[in-house]
């Protein structure tokens, strides 16, 4: 399996929460009910199950949008995805080390309003879309 890493007998799960509450922290501070189930369950991982946790906060990061390669050209929407390969200041970069290199578990956390989840999470979701296409493209594994 892609992503897949044989564990050695002492070594701990990596588990990676990933939040997508959109709020805007300068002007508007507030507690994400979402954000605080991420951060509670990342705790219980790390102090009950002796696990390494790392949380990344989307709204911290500064991505840009799919731009839609896939619909020019299939083989121009691959891993490591264009926009993170011209855009130095892309950090979607980060989002990948974590999810693809690092971690054995994700575990996403997003508000829902007018089911849906937040802009976020689908801007996120739209540039993993590279990761697919890799292997549908290539037939190759990350």
């Amino acid at each position: 399996m892609a992503g897949s890493r044989v564990l050695p007998a002492d070594a701990r799960v990596r588990v990676l929460g990933i939040s997508a509450a959109n709020m805007n922290d300068d002007v508007a501070p507030w507690t994400s009910t979402s954000e605080a189930a991420l951060e509670f369950a990342l705790d219980y991982a790390k102090n009950k199950h002796n696990t390494d946790t790392i949380m990344l906060d989307l709204r911290q990061l500064n991505f840009r949008h799919c731009e839609g390669y896939y619909s020019k050209n299939a083989k121009a929407c691959i891993f490591l995805c264009s926009i993170s390969e011209m855009d130095e200041k892309d950090q979607m970069i980060e989002i990948y080390d974590r999810a693809i290199v690092w971690t054995d578990v994700v575990i996403v956390a997003t508000l829902i309003r007018w089911e849906s989840t937040s802009s976020l999470y689908y801007q996120m979701a739209q540039r993993m879309n590279c990761v697919q296409n890799q292997i549908v493209t290539h037939n190759t594994t990350i």
